[in-house]
């Protein structure tokens, strides 16, 4: 499968939002990414929701804290990147769950900020590429348990064989300009109103 990995151009333009406290790490994580170009804001507390347009997230992972990551609950497109302060498994599971694609350590070191982000980015774009790739699968395996099952109705239906249903099928398909798909769901949809009436005549 191929990818496109990030560029640096487009890690320069990139708006990132950092949420940690005001204090020296968050303001030497803030001159580090505005010196690798990109747009910052800093906030804290931790915000309900992400801004809209946010590329990367840097945010402070303290499970023992009193403050929480109430946008970890929604959908969050933004590559994210945890700021740990300890290692334990409480943090580690906080990180998992979180789904981070990286982890920068305190104190900041503005060494390495720039390969953190690079390297989550990296693995959220191909995440996306994965993500989409189960779901074609998963809409192509759709389809073809479809066609199966209005295979076998038109079978029954029309005691034909199964090769020979599913060539009957393709070929009105072919003949409305539809896709084979969107014919086996009408055969069933068709069925499904069908067997109720002819088992109230029965």
């Amino acid at each position: 499968m191929s990818w496109d990995p990030p560029s640096y151009r487009s890690l320069a333009r990139a708006f990132v939002v950092v949420i940690h406290p005001d204090d020296e790490d968050c303001t030497a994580l803030c001159q580090q990414l505005r010196r690798i170009g990109c747009r910052v804001t800093a906030m804290w507390p931790p915000p309900a929701m992400l801004p809209a347009r946010a590329d990367v997230v840097f945010y402070l992972e303290d499970p023992a804290g009193r403050h929480r990551h109430l946008w970890h609950a929604e959908p969050v497109s933004a590559v994210r990147v945890a700021v740990i302060a300890y290692e334990n498994p409480v943090v580690l599971e906080a990180i998992a769950a979180a789904n981070a694609h990286a982890v920068v350590s305190k104190p900041i070191r503005t060494f390495g900020i720039l390969a953190s982000v690079f390297v989550a980015c990296t693995l959220s774009r191909y995440e996306e590429k994965l993500l989409a790739r189960i779901a074609r699968l998963d809409d192509t395996l759709k389809s073809r348990r479809l066609i199966e099952r209005a295979t076998r109705v038109l079978s029954a239906r029309l005691e034909l064989s199964e090769d020979a249903a599913y060539a009957a099928m393709r070929a009105e398909a072919m003949a409305r300009q539809m896709s084979i798909s969107a014919m086996a769901e009408s055969i069933i949809n068709a069925e499904g109103l069908l067997a109720p009436k002819e088992r109230k005549h029965d």
